[in-house]
């Protein structure tokens, strides 16, 4: 898997300024309100469209490799499925985890590596180390309840937090669409360890079933 993952072009697309909103800075009050807002509406959405989907693309800085490609992430009632595929070299890898199966990937040049953490196989066969349990509720917008969170002083939604040893920054959110419901979500979200790690996330489209 190595071989085939490179730094593109879709990089420098993912490295692009985020749209930086003006109007009057709210009070802590009004953030805390819009906030709390932001979270009820995400969870009502997610809670009904338990099968989603995520369209989008990823860029990984890490010591041991870096890459970027196409990332589509199909939430599943027991795990879910994220495939990713790099344009430059036409090959895509599938990672598939399920709580009762554990983790495959496939698209591996040596055939199809199984686990039962689907993290730690991911490190293995690409060198990348994302939390994807956590990654899953950061592309929702859904922020720890037990972290402190910076919010944003003229929307009030989430900013930055800390989890753990990751920092997660979100750099821009979509627009809520009334004609199909999808409320406010992330649209560019930044997560980094220390000066080793990066993980960049620019999501296209969102769809519910």
């Amino acid at each position: 898997m190595k071989s085939w993952i490179a730094v593109s072009a879709l990089a420098l697309m993912l490295s692009s300024c985020a749209t930086i909103p003006s109007g009057p800075v709210m009070s802590e009050t009004q953030k805390q309100q819009a906030h709390a807002m932001q979270q009820e509406n995400a969870a009502a959405w997610f809670a009904a469209h338990p099968s989603w989907n995520m369209a989008g693309r990823i860029a990984v800085s890490a010591p041991n490799n870096s890459g970027s490609g196409r990332l589509d992430w199909t939430n599943l009632r027991d795990g879910y499925v994220a495939e990713i595929s790099a344009p430059i070299t036409r090959q895509t890898w599938r990672l598939t985890y399920t709580g009762a199966d554990g983790a495959v990937i496939e698209g591996l040049s040596g055939g199809a590596r199984r686990g039962s953490d689907a993290e730690q196989l991911l490190f293995e066969v690409s060198g990348w180390r994302i939390p994807l349990n956590e990654l899953r509720a950061w592309m929702q917008g859904i922020t720890p309840a037990d972290v402190t969170v910076l919010r944003d002083p003229v929307t009030g939604l989430p900013q930055q937090f800390t989890q753990g040893e990751w920092q997660v920054r979100y750099e821009e959110w979509t627009v809520a669409d009334a004609a199909t419901g999808v409320p406010v979500l992330p649209k560019r979200i930044t997560a980094t360890v220390g000066e080793t790690t990066k993980v960049k996330l620019v999501i296209d489209s969102w769809s519910g079933e």
